[in-house]
């Protein structure tokens, strides 16, 4: 019987770590680029090619050695500026690795290690169009350091990567809050929580397994800050209306909660009334939607979240809620009050 040839195509490779054991140590952008980005890298790789072909039937023509260096300082000067412009532009945004963050601007780099990245954050306010100085309504994603010095990120709705793209850029925030989250599980593998590993997607299917939500367990008062513990609570409260059923509500509410609509709106008290309004309120678990989230305030056991809601895909309605939450002991919450807010909606009371 003959033996495997020892002729290869490429040379081998010793198989490597796979499951926990595998480092990404090399950096990743954890997105796709996107149209914008794409058009003007091509548009770049335009000009260098007429800047070739001109550029050297320039320096061909010229009639002495002085007009010659000249005519090569200038195409050479122009080249290394248009393959630094298409470079900077095809790599800008935000890459990441198993041990930490990178933010790479058209003229600037800057990285962080895990351990100083506190959150990461979609926040509403002022974004970048297309890159530029010029400033619209947007979200940007936000890197919280532990200093308390937020660093805002290439990655906004309103970017070459994710214009007219919502679903795009809710997906890559919780692909970079998902980095974030893997790197704490693997420093605090006790405390780190397995269904919070991955990015929250737009689109996630029912589930009934009670596994699915961390709660109490996770949301105790085990020391950590308030403000990780709301938006723990929030994550959890967001699988559970993803799931088909009411009972992981109980893991979500005390049973003597009280929970409101709106803050002049009836009150649901009891899990039985906040379970009939919940199946009430919801189209259903499969429901099409994109939830991102952060804490505004907290203190005490009480905090406010600010939380962006966008129902369909494409988007056909978006609410802008401010959740007052109030957390018990167990992590459970026992007071919770909705102010939703969405396009169109009165800054004044009614007219009567």
């Amino acid at each position: 019987m003959a033996g495997p040839s020892r002729w290869r195509f490429w040379p081998e490779r010793p198989p490597g770590p796979v499951d926990d054991a595998y480092v990404q140590s090399r950096w990743v952008r954890p997105y796709r680029p996107g149209p914008f980005r794409v058009a003007f890298c091509l548009t770049v790789l335009t000009l260098l090619t007429y800047l070739t072909v001109g550029g050297l039937l320039a320096i061909l023509g010229s009639p002495g050695y002085a007009d010659l260096a000249a005519r090569s300082a200038i195409a050479a000067a122009t080249f290394a500026l248009l393959v630094l412009a298409f470079t900077r532009g095809f790599l800008g945004g935000v890459w990441v690795t198993d041990y930490g963050i990178r933010v790479l601007r058209p003229f600037s780099t800057r990285a962080w290690p895990w351990s100083e990245v506190a959150d990461i954050r979609s926040v509403p306010g002022a974004a970048k169009l297309l890159g530029t100085p010029l400033r619209v309504r947007g979200h940007t994603v936000v890197v919280v350091l532990r200093d308390g010095s937020d660093v805002e990120t290439p990655i906004t709705d309103r970017s070459p990567d994710f214009l007219g793209r919502a679903e795009a850029f809710d997906m890559a925030s919780g692909a970079v809050e998902g980095w974030l989250v893997q790197s704490h599980r693997r420093r605090h593998p006790v405390t780190a929580r397995p269904e919070l590993s991955e990015p929250r997607r737009a689109v996630a299917p029912s589930r009934s397994d009670k596994s699915a939500v961390g709660g109490r367990v996770g949301a105790v008062d085990d020391g950590r800050p308030l403000r990780d513990r709301l938006l723990r609570w929030v994550d959890d409260y967001e699988t559970a209306w993803r799931t088909a059923g009411t009972a992981l509500l109980a893991e979500l509410f005390t049973p003597d909660a009280v929970y409101r609509l709106s803050p002049y709106g009836p009150e649901h008290v009891g899990l039985d009334a906040i379970a009939q309004m919940w199946e009430t309120e919801r189209d259903g678990p499969d429901e099409v939607f994109a939830l991102t989230r952060e804490v505004v305030a907290a203190e005490g056991s009480t905090g406010v979240v600010r939380c962006i809601v966008r129902y369909g895909e494409p988007v056909e309605q978006e609410y802008t809620d401010l959740w007052v939450v109030d957390l018990a002991d167990d992590g459970r919450c026992r007071w919770f009050e909705e102010w939703p807010f969405w396009p169109g909606s009165p800054h004044t009371a009614w007219p009567s």
